[in-house]
């Protein structure tokens, strides 16, 4: 792709990808996270996802 980009280099634009960055992404992984919060620290449930 960059091999292509060079050739043409006058009439390319790369941009990264953030097609999933959206104010409704963001607020669905929010909303996501601090039910997990939620729910382990009031709860007293196992966390959905763990870190080890």
């Amino acid at each position: 792709m960059l091999a292509a980009a060079e050739r043409h280099r006058d009439k390319t634009l790369l941009t990264p990808h953030v097609a999933g960055v959206t104010p409704e992404a963001s607020r669905v992984l929010f909303a996501t996270a601090w039910a997990n919060v939620e729910a382990v620290l009031v709860d007293r449930a196992a966390p959905e996802h763990e870190v080890r």
